[in-house]
């Protein structure tokens, strides 16, 4: 057999036919059973089921617009040992990060290739997944992070390769109580957001007084310009209290305006940021992982 790339995902999954035969599903049976038969136009993989399930992929002779070909050639891509199927309704079998999910929670071995039978009957595969692992570096509340959501978002629209993510979060409400003071400024109102005193807003631009703030340079230059001086602050800037590591993260950063910035295995979006940023910094960080995918 020949070695086929990691992350190898059919897209769309319609290339994929899936098809019964009796016998043993070894090299010699399935190459001699399906070379000369005929395939439909959009087939190049085809998942076999019988005594276990296996996967090829298909050529097929050059008929331009022809409805059916002859296969002229066979390629073995996963036999019965390392191939494994399964249903699951809630797998949307066209998103590379589902089934690589799928695949680490069944805990297969990393030379298998997965077989999914997902939402609405659609079959696809994931041969030897090679995810980027990305944290999510977020301030909550409000939860879940919008910028989980973001990513979440991201990874169903773009023709990205399988990402695995780990939220992060830093609770602000946390750092508030961990300050030692009771009577706390956050930058904003948002649900959730409660100091163990008297809470304020710095956007409703409370009465001066020497509650803290917890937030991050860009609110302290706000509260200068409110108040004409620096106020104390207590750091709530993600990339100041996590520390880069060898895992790939994406965080938020008020300093951004509408750009994205990327330091080392860290990729960093506006603070108002959208899903297109989000695209953008996830494409950056899975070239510097060098994640292989093959681009449709």
């Amino acid at each position: 057999m020949i070695q086929f790339s990691k992350n190898l995902m059919p897209r769309p999954y319609r290339r994929v036919s899936v098809q019964k035969i009796e016998g043993p599903l070894d090299e010699k049976n399935l190459v001699n059973y399906f070379n000369g038969k005929e395939a439909f136009m959009a087939t190049d993989y085809i998942v076999v089921k019988g005594q276990g399930t296996a996967v090829l992929m298909v050529e097929k002779e050059e008929r331009k617009e022809a409805l059916f070909s002859k296969i002229v050639k066979t390629q073995i891509i996963s036999l019965p040992k390392n191939c494994h199927y399964i249903q699951d309704e809630v797998v949307d079998v066209g998103n590379p990060s589902h089934l690589t999910r799928k695949f680490w929670d069944l805990n297969l071995s990393e030379d298998s290739t997965l077989v999914v039978e997902g939402a609405y009957g659609h079959v696809n595969f994931i041969h030897k997944p090679s995810p980027l692992k990305l944290k999510v570096i977020d301030l909550v509340p409000p939860k879940t992070s919008r910028l989980y959501d973001l990513v979440l978002k991201a990874i169903e629209l773009a023709d990205l390769p399988p990402i695995l993510l780990e939220a992060d979060f830093i609770d602000v409400n946390d750092i508030a109580k961990e300050s030692g003071f009771k009577d706390c400024i956050f930058p904003c109102r948002a649900s959730g957001l409660e100091a163990p005193g008297e809470t304020f807003f710095l956007d409703e631009h409370p009465a001066k007084n020497k509650a803290p703030l917890i937030g991050c340079e860009r609110t302290e230059q706000i509260y200068q310009h409110f108040y004409g001086e620096k106020p104390q602050r207590v750091e709530t800037c993600p990339q100041k209290i996590k520390s880069k590591g060898k895992i790939a993260q994406i965080t938020r950063c008020c300093l951004l305006q509408d750009s994205t910035n990327m330091e080392e295995n860290r990729g960093i979006i506006p603070w108002g940021g959208n899903v297109h940023h989000v695209i953008s910094v996830l494409e950056k960080l899975c070239e510097v992982n060098q994640i292989p995918w093959e681009k449709n």
